[in-house]
């Protein structure tokens, strides 16, 4: 019996699952509106949506180029796996290559990197498939959460979004009655673990740390943890009330950045002044009467 309880606790559901639940779709529906209201007067070349590819957050956004992205489109150095003979199938070189080659016979005997430096060797490349500064808008719904290295993902959003250029973060709030309730019951009532979420704080000192600047951000969602939509529209009040007596009690959040270089200027000693230059009388040319 106690078996079945833990894999009851184990068990996940997925994002694109959740959101189709009476508290998913109450999640969708604010998302859906906040992102209408919050894109419609923001203008660029590229707009990127990364999660989520069925709901159009960006469908008000007047950007022509929109790109949605999925987890498939990323690549994590986390997950290489070394084989000795792929290694030498694609010329992956080791330093002192041709003195490693006179000693050993065959190139299989020759020791290769371990993962830990195949993974710190990779740790350069691109994740994100997009130039540096190419990107106006970007929208992560629950993506901070859903992914493994989130802190990486916010450093590669920072390199692909061009300098005044806006970032849209979804998230959970695991400091909730939904993050209660999802940690002390049997069964799972969100798709990410409380352990997983990333707090609004953490996230505002994530993107401070990136030179972002925070101009809004709203939580919502104050109903309690239950499954049907009759008791949440009878809850529906909590809303109102959350928003002005417990404001950081809301079970998801909303933070909307703009992306800021910071430009050092150069401090050196002070200009002199230049002296003012002292009046003189004009000459006024006068003509000689005949």
């Amino acid at each position: 019996m106690k078996t079945n309880v833990q894999n009851r606790k184990t068990h996940q559901i997925s994002l694109d699952e959740w959101l189709s639940t009476p508290m998913g779709q109450l999640v969708a529906d604010w998302m859906q509106s906040k992102a209408d209201d919050l894109l419609a007067n923001v203008f660029g070349y590229t707009a990127l949506q990364f999660g989520l590819p069925d709901y159009e957050l960006l469908r008000k956004n007047r950007i022509r180029a929109k790109v949605i992205l999925t987890q498939d489109d990323l690549s994590d150095v986390n997950h290489l796996s070394i084989d000795t003979d792929e290694a030498a199938s694609t010329g992956d070189e080791l330093p002192y290559q041709e003195e490693l080659e006179a000693i050993y016979r065959e190139r299989r005997d020759i020791p290769q990197r371990s993962v830990q430096e195949k993974a710190a060797s990779c740790d350069s490349t691109q994740h994100l498939n997009f130039e540096s500064e190419s990107v106006d808008l970007i929208i992560l719904p629950f993506t901070l959460d859903c992914y493994e290295q989130p802190h990486h993902l916010l450093r590669e959003v920072e390199r692909v979004l061009v300098n005044e250029g806006r970032l849209l973060i979804f998230g959970f709030n695991p400091y909730s009655l939904w993050g209660l309730r999802n940690k002390f019951s049997r069964f799972p009532y969100l798709p990410v673990p409380n352990n997983q979420q990333i707090s609004l704080h953490k996230t505002k000192d994530w993107l401070q740390l990136l030179s972002f600047e925070i101009d809004r951000g709203q939580l919502a969602c104050y109903e309690p943890a239950l499954m049907s939509p009759k008791w949440l529209h009878k809850f529906a009040f909590m809303n109102k009330a959350g928003n002005r007596w417990w404001p950081l009690a809301g079970a998801v959040f909303y933070v909307s950045a703009i992306k800021r270089h910071c430009r050092p200027s150069l401090v050196g000693p002070a200009t002199l002044k230049k002296q003012k230059a002292s009046l003189r009388p004009a000459v006024v040319a006068t003509k000689n009467k005949l």
